[in-house]
């Protein structure tokens, strides 16, 4: 028998801007099923991808907070923890930031390799059909801004 490795790597599609969006099957804080095709029937889905001990992610969160607030009847908006100690790792972080957005648990990282997630924080916007109309990662005090236009001509 004889084993074969191979040092190429296998290409993994980034997903941006005009591609449709992999689904999002995720739970919360309180353990409930957060289907994301199902909630893109009622209103467009901004997911926002972060880790606890993630420093720019810690800047944009009461950005997106204050966005949400504003923006409640327009978007959907969520976001995803992927520290791999699940809710005892979340769950502390969400009280002290005081972040009211819902927040998914990806603790095995399923969603992030699903959207090819590399850089924190990462937002998508997906619009009711599906697609991603808008994509950012890393952070600048900029972005804001720019999810604020976009969320402002949705339809």
């Amino acid at each position: 028998m004889s084993l074969y490795l191979s040092s190429e790597e296998i290409p993994v599609k980034e997903i941006k801007t005009g591609d449709v969006a992999p689904n999002i099957n995720l739970r919360d804080l309180n353990n409930r099923l957060i289907i994301g095709r199902d909630i893109l029937k009622k209103k467009p889905v901004l997911v926002n991808f972060f880790f606890t001990a993630c420093v720019p992610c810690k800047k944009e969160i009461p950005e997106l907070e204050a966005l949400n607030d504003k923006y409640r009847d327009n978007i959907r908006m969520f976001h995803v923890a992927t520290d791999k100690e699940g809710y005892d790792a979340v769950k502390p972080y969400v009280d002290m930031m005081n972040i009211r957005i819902d927040v998914l648990l990806d603790k095995y990282s399923d969603v992030v390799k699903e959207f090819n997630v590399t850089r924190y924080p990462t937002v998508y916007i997906i619009n009711r059909e599906g697609k991603v109309i808008y994509y950012q990662s890393g952070y600048s005090s900029d972005n804001v801004s720019k999810i604020e236009n976009v969320i402002k001509n949705l339809r």
